[in-house]
């Protein structure tokens, strides 16, 4: 006899796996249009997977991995669902923190692969697999080992199909450009590598070890073009953008259609040397909307602003100065803001040098870009602006709303949600009761099954909401795993 059971997989991170399939022996296979959830649970069988179908009654361990007591699950998070089975990093105390799989099931989580199998006794040598990308029917990522320190690794789900792509970095000279930040478009996988010798720069491959090479050596010194951070790759009208430092402009916007004479830089936003060193705009947080690509930029007359691009040179423009004082870092926030899009507009964090950041709105339009609602209406002058922020954060679509976390300097940082318009941005429920000082900072937002689910930071319990006050409670109760640490709450891949 087999039922649909939605499931929610625990252990340190929150990722919900809906319609899946339960036979008699209580294994579950994972049927296409899944994500899961899970969070890290400290406890006498020490950090483990758990697994709930969201009852306190069906909440228990999916498998003891470690049967020392110890945590079996790295600090980073790394989950992918592929071909119907969830690929998870874990530590089973003999092989280090190695490539695991299961089906749901206690018998059908496994080890799939140690592939750094240096261990000792005394030393349990790690590969850490890190950036789950799925292409072409296999999943890729990159591992360690003692060999061939960081490259990139693809699996098919078997031992013997769960291999090395290439040795991108002969020397083993431990660069630092260890492969990050994959990217699939136009059926190639588009990433960041040292070889050793260009510094870090993107390349791409075609899923073979023939098929992959540099794209392109942007910046000709050792340290490559990627050495600032984050590259951000967003596809737009079927080219991929990103920021990159060719070592002349400074980090600024950059396109390629695939090519090698096909990359090159859209615009210098922040043009110009200052103490020898080029300035650089900063390109970072895309979002495509309106037919357009906004980004947040920073240039020397206007600080941090929101702008936006077609495509063109010409095209590619601030979008609209929300803070008009010369002198200050402009009025978008720059670090942590999040966009949410919703009923033809798109919602930001910015101040206009009245009002702290607060959550903004716009139409795609520079008259039809305003302040939602001056939720932190307090006269103190804390923030970076002249008004007190209202320290938003976790934009969330949900109910046809934006559900996020703010504080209004009264009740703290708890939840609201906003319909769009002033008087129907409003807090949803203090959580946790008390003055300013008592805030619940509701964090990791999901949603799943028509529900938003979230962590409390100061006491990582797990919340779940229907978008009502009332309906808006602790999950499990008093019957919730002990202990919890959950830093993040990542809404899984949807196949």
């Amino acid at each position: 006899m087999e039922h649909k059971l939605s499931i929610l997989v625990l252990s340190f991170l929150l990722v919900v796996v809906s319609a899946c399939t339960v036979d008699n022996n209580d294994e579950v296979s994972f049927n296409g249009n899944e994500s899961f959830f899970a969070f890290r649970n400290y406890s006498t069988d020490g950090s483990e997977m758990w697994v709930s179908d969201g009852t306190a009654e069906r909440t228990h361990i999916l498998k003891d991995v470690n049967l020392l007591n110890l945590s079996i699950l790295p600090s980073y998070h790394n989950y992918s669902v592929f071909n119907q089975k969830l690929y998870f990093v874990a530590d089973d105390g003999l092989n280090g923190y190695e490539l695991w799989v299961t089906n749901g099931s206690e018998y059908g989580t496994r080890l799939l692969k140690d592939i750094n199998n240096n261990s000792t006794a005394l030393d349990h040598s790690n590969s850490m697999p890190l950036n789950f990308t799925i292409f072409k029917n296999k999943l890729f990522f990159t591992a360690y080992t003692g060999i061939y320190d960081w490259e990139v690794w693809f699996t098919d789900g078997t031992e013997e199909g769960t291999k090395m792509l290439k040795d991108i970095n002969p020397f083993n000279n431990d660069q630092p450009g260890r492969p990050k930040f994959f990217k699939v478009f136009n059926d190639r996988l588009y990433f960041i590598a040292d070889d050793g010798v260009h510094g870090q720069e993107i390349w791409v491959t075609d899923g073979t070890e023939e098929g992959t090479v540099l794209l392109k050596d942007i910046n000709v010194s050792d340290n490559g073009s990627f050495s600032f951070g984050i590259p951000d790759f967003t596809v737009f009208n079927n080219r991929l953008y990103f920021a990159a430092d060719d070592g002349i402009n400074g980090v600024e916007l950059w396109v390629t259609d695939g090519t090698e004479n096909g990359t090159s830089m859209l615009k210098d936003i922040n043009p110009g040397i200052y103490s020898e060193i080029p300035q650089s705009g900063s390109p970072r947080m895309f979002q495509v909307f309106n037919d357009q690509l906004f980004f947040v930029a920073y240039s020397f007359n206007h600080g941090f602003e929101l702008w936006k691009t077609d495509g063109t040179e010409a095209g590619t423009t601030i979008f609209k100065e929300i803070y008009t004082d010369p002198m200050y870092l402009g009025g978008v926030l720059a670090y942590g803001q999040t966009f949410a899009v919703l009923n033809n507009k798109m919602y930001f964090q910015a101040t206009d040098g009245i009002h702290g950041y607060e959550l903004w709105a716009t139409d795609g339009t520079a008259d039809g870009t305003m302040m939602v609602k001056n939720i932190n209406a307090t006269d103190e002058e804390n923030s970076w602006s002249n008004g007190t922020d209202s320290s938003i954060g976790e934009l969330t679509v949900f109910n046809n709303k934006i559900y996020f976390s703010a504080d209004d300097g009264v009740h703290g940082v708890e939840l609201w949600f906003s319909d769009g318009t002033e008087n129907g941005t409003m807090m949803l429920k203090d959580i946790r009761l008390g003055n300013e000082f008592t805030d619940s900072y509701p964090k990791s937002f999901l949603v799943f099954n028509e529900q938003l689910f979230f962590i409390t930071g100061i006491s990582d319990k797990l919340w779940v909401s229907d978008g009502t006050e009332v309906g808006t409670q602790e999950m499990f109760n008093s019957a919730q795993p002990s202990g919890i640490n959950a830093d993040f709450l990542m809404d899984g891949v949807l196949y």
